[in-house]
């Protein structure tokens, strides 16, 4: 009874303090009149354009890849073919695997592919690598093609070991990018001083290469007339850059490197001439191993290498006393930061500390002076 007479009373003083204000009707709001991409308003047509135009990229992205990875997997397979006979010839060993019927090739991504083979005499192996066009990126094969464009490449890498030690830097590159290719390799920077419309001295070479070596005696051992025919029997974009130096090593025991560069026909019909280029850098290793030079030369060739020797060993040790001066000074600053922290009591009583041990250095070289 006395709950009732509670909530009867609340009820008269709430309604009597009701005002005009409070009892006012507000108007309703208008329909929604903004229009959504996500949620539309009822009876309007959803737009699918955005995600028409997401699948239709995303499509052709996948389109390309499988596209672009079959090719290269193709062309791959059909340069294999037209090296495979020349190496199985000349070599032991060949395929990237121990076993004899392991796979011949590896394909480190889609793009790039290895083969290698070992067992032969004055190398310790070949390694080829295929770097073909990244044809499965929708956006390095359509835009980046058009600006600037690539072609198939094919790296040969042998480690060479004579029966004696020569000092040998030798290179036949395109005269196009000669200054390039001679700025790019600090060994033929080094042995190479000569001016390049100075080093090409062999008339019977292409007009469309140079040579860039120590001595004319390299020149006349390794440009036979039988590696002239063989380079001048090649289309002229074959062969980018062929370099014989003992100044890389790849393996150890093998003091020179050959490492030959070069593009791929744009038809695969054309691969055999890429294993006229492979025949033709094996035929240099064994003319390498059999190579004589002068006293004149060879004298000539290691005085450079011992000024470029005692030369590099100078850069060496500036850059190790550069280091040593820089340690110096970081580690001077940090003393100065902990003493910066430290009371001015302690900074006092260090301070003293320092001014009684330079006394006692002073004492020690006065008693060494007067005895």
């Amino acid at each position: 009874m006395a709950l009732r007479l509670l909530l009867a009373l609340s009820l008269v003083l709430v309604q009597a303090g009701q005002t005009e204000e409070d009892t006012e009707e507000f108007p309703e709001f208008p329909a929604r009149s903004v229009v959504s991409p996500l949620f539309p308003a009822r009876g309007q047509q959803y737009s699918y354009t955005l995600e028409t135009v997401v699948a239709v990229v995303g499509g052709l992205y996948l389109l390309v890849y499988f596209l672009g990875k079959r090719r290269n997997d193709r062309l791959a397979v059909a340069w294999l073919h037209a090296v495979r006979p020349l190496f199985e010839a000349n070599f032991s060993h060949v395929g990237v695997a121990e076993k004899p019927d392991g796979p011949l090739m590896q394909q480190e991504a889609n793009h790039c592919y290895k083969f290698f083979a070992s067992g032969r005499v004055n190398c310790a192996y070949a390694l080829l690598t295929l770097e073909m066009r990244k044809r499965q990126d929708l956006l390095t094969s359509s835009l980046l093609q058009l600006v600037l464009p690539e072609k198939d490449r094919m790296i040969v890498e042998i480690p060479i070991k004579p029966p004696e030690a020569l000092p040998l830097v030798f290179a036949v590159c395109k005269k196009a990018i000669a200054k390039t290719f001679r700025a790019n390799n600090d060994d033929l920077v080094t042995s190479t001083q000569r001016s390049l419309t100075a080093v090409r001295k062999f008339d019977e070479l292409s007009g469309a290469y140079c040579v860039l070596a120590e001595n004319d005696d390299t020149i006349r051992g390794l440009l036979t007339s039988k590696v002239l025919t063989t380079l001048h029997s090649l289309p002229a974009n074959c062969i980018d850059s062929f370099l014989i130096s003992d100044q890389r090593q790849l393996y150890a025991g093998f003091p020179m490197t050959l490492r030959c560069e070069c593009s791929l026909p744009a038809d695969p019909k054309d691969y055999a001439d890429m294993s006229k280029v492979c025949g033709l850098m094996l035929a240099l290793v064994d003319m390498v191993a059999g190579l004589k030079l002068s006293q004149t030369a060879k004298s000539a060739s290691e005085k450079e290498r011992q000024i470029l020797l005692e030369a590099r060993l100078k850069e060496q040790k500036a850059a190790r006393e550069e280091e040593l001066q820089k340690k110096k000074v970081e580690q001077k600053k940090k003393e100065e930061e902990k003493v910066q922290s430290l009371s001015k009591e302690k900074q006092r009583k260090l301070e003293e500390k320092e001014y009684r041990q330079s006394l006692k250095k002073k004492s020690v070289k006065t008693k060494l002076i007067k005895a």
